[in-house]
C-alpha cells in the first residue's frame, strides 16, 4: 500500500499539523497531580515530532483524551502536553486565555494552549521553526465526531501540511481531524503509520501458516468486524478473557457473574456456527466468587461454573492446550489479555501465555501484538523487545489486519 510519505514533504518553516495518538494512560500521583503511567504510544509518535524538527517545521499537535462530553478539565490533555515536553526534554509552557502575544526564545519550547483555537489563530501563526503547540482536547469540539465540514475548514486554517499518526483511533469514520482534514490541505502519512501499514500488510497479504490469533479482553463489539475478518484468514483463534466467557454464554453455558457483553450473545453463536473448526475455547477455567475473594479461587471445567462464581482466568489444562497451538504456529497475533491480569491471582494465563508467545516470536514465528491491555500486559511480563511488532492500534490493528477499509488511511490516499 502507497501513502503519501512524509519524507517526500518540504516542511522548512511550515506549519504541520500532526493529528497524533495522545490517549495515553494518566493517573494522580501521591501529591494529587495528574501524570501519564505510559508513555509507549508517545515515544512511538515522537519519532515524527522530532523529525519535523530536525526540519524547520512549526508543529501543531492535536489528539484527543477518553470521551468528554464538553470542555472539562478532568479529560485535559496538560499532563499529556507536560510529558511530551519531558520526553523531548524542551521548557513546557502554558499559553493562558489571557495571553496576546506568545514569548519568543531562542530554543524551540512546547506550548500547551488551553482555550479554544479558533480565538488563538494569531498566537499559533507567531511559532518559530521547531516549535510544538499542542492544543486542548479535540473532542471537547462537539463538531469533531459530526463530520462537519465548517469545522474541518477552521481546523484546517491554522496549518500548511497535515499529518496522520494516529493510527490506533483510526476506526471510526466520523472524526474530522482524520478524515476531513486531508481535503483541504496537503496530506501525509507520518514515520510510525507508516511502518504500521508495511508491517500488518506483510501479515495481511502474506501469512505464513499455520496463522494462530490470541484474542480475550472483555469487549467483542470492539473486536467484531476485525475478528471476523481475520477468522477468514488464519487458522486457529484461541480465545480467553470476557470474549470466552460470551462464547461459553452463547452455548447455554452457566457463567455467574462474569463480566461480559450479554447483547453479543447472538454474535457469538453466529461466530460458532460459521467458525467452529477454527475457535477454540478454554478447557478449564480459573474462579471465584469475586476478584477480591482470594480465598474462594477454584479450576473448574467450562459447564461446572455456578451462579455466585465470576470467570477470571484460563486454567491451566488450557495453557497447555493453547500452548501446543502457539508451538505449532508461522504468523502470530494477539489481541487482548487472557484473564484479569492485573491482578495477580488471576494472571497466571496472560504471563505463561504472554511469554510463550514472545519466545517464538523474532524467529519461529513471526509474531504481532496490539491494543492498549495488550501491551499493558506485555509490559508487565518484560517480554516486548522479543515481539517482532508492537502494534499501537487495538481495535484498528485487527480491522486493517481483517482487510477492512479504515477511514484515515483512506483519507490519504484520495
Amino acid at each position: 500500500m502507497n501513502l503519501p510519505s512524509l519524507k517526500s514533504a518540504d516542511v522548512k518553516n511550515k506549519t504541520v499539523m500532526v493529528r497524533a495518538d495522545l490517549d495515553v494512560p494518566v493517573k494522580k500521583n501521591e501529591m494529587g497531580e495528574k501524570r501519564v503511567s505510559d508513555t509507549f504510544r508517545l515515544e512511538k509518535m515522537l519519532s515524527t515530532v522530532k523529525w519535523l524538527m530536525d526540519k524547520d517545521a512549526k508543529i501543531i499537535l492535536i489528539g484527543h483524551l477518553k470521551r468528554p462530553q464538553s470542555w472539562d478539565k478532568k479529560y485535559s490533555l496538560q499532563p499529556v502536553a507536560k510529558k511530551i515536553s519531558d520526553l523531548l526534554g524542551l521548557k513546557f509552557i502554558v499559553i493562558d486565555e489571557e495571553s496576546k502575544k506568545l514569548p519568543h526564545y531562542p530554543l524551540p519550547h512546547v506550548f500547551f494552549f488551553k482555550q479554544d483555537f479558533r480565538k488563538i489563530k494569531h498566537l499559533l501563526s507567531e511559532l518559530n521553526p521547531k516549535d510544538i503547540a499542542i492544543l486542548e482536547n479535540i473532542r471537547f469540539y462537539p463538531e469533531e465526531e459530526k463530520t462537519s465540514e465548517k469545522f474541518a475548514e477552521e481546523l484546517s486554517s491554522i496549518a500548511e501540511i497535515y499529518v496522520n499518526e494516529s493510527f490506533a483511533t483510526d476506526y471510526h469514520d466520523n472524526q474530522v481531524s482524520i478524515v476531513k482534514i486531508p481535503e483541504h490541505l496537503p496530506s501525509f502519512a507520518g514515520l510510525l503509520l507508516e511502518k504500521e501499514i508495511k508491517v500488518l500488510t506483510k501479515v495481511l497479504e502474506r501469512p505464513k501458516k499455520p496463522y494462530v490469533l490470541m484474542i480475550g479482553g472483555i469487549k467483542l463489539s470492539e473486536k467484531f468486524e476485525g475478528l471476523k475478518g481475520i477468522l477468514d484468514r488464519c487458522d486457529y483463534a484461541l480465545l480467553g478473557g470476557g470474549i470466552a466467557t460470551l462464547f461459553f454464554a452463547s452455548r447455554g453455558y452457566e457463567v455467574g457473574t462474569s463480566v461480559m457483553e450479554k447483547s453479543k450473545v447472538t454474535d457469538a453463536k453466529e461466530f460458532l456456527r460459521n467458525y467452529k473448526e477454527k475457535i477454540i475455547l478454554p478447557d478449564d477455567l480459573v474462579v471465584a466468587s469475586s476478584p477480591v475473594a482470594h480465598e474462594s479461587i477454584t479450576v473448574v471445567s467450562p459447564d461446572n461454573v455456578n451462579p455466585e462464581q465470576m470467570i477470571l482466568d484460563v486454567g491451566p489444562e488450557t495453557i497447555g492446550k493453547y500452548s501446543e497451538y502457539i508451538k505449532s504456529a508461522k504468523t502470530l497475533l494477539w489481541s487482548g489479555p487472557m484473564g484479569l491480569f492485573e491482578n495477580p491471582h488471576f494472571a497466571h494465563g496472560t504471563k505463561a501465555l504472554g511469554r510463550l508467545f514472545a519466545s517464538r516470536s523474532s524467529g519461529a514465528a513471526y509474531g504481532v501484538a496490539g491494543g492498549g491491555d495488550t501491551l499493558d500486559a506485555i509490559k508487565m511480563i518484560n517480554v516486548g523487545e522479543y515481539i517482532d511488532h508492537l502494534s499501537v492500534g487495538g481495535s484498528a490493528m485487527l480491522q486493517f489486519l481483517a482487510g477492512k477499509p479504515l477511514p484515515g488511511i483512506e483519507a490519504l490516499k484520495k
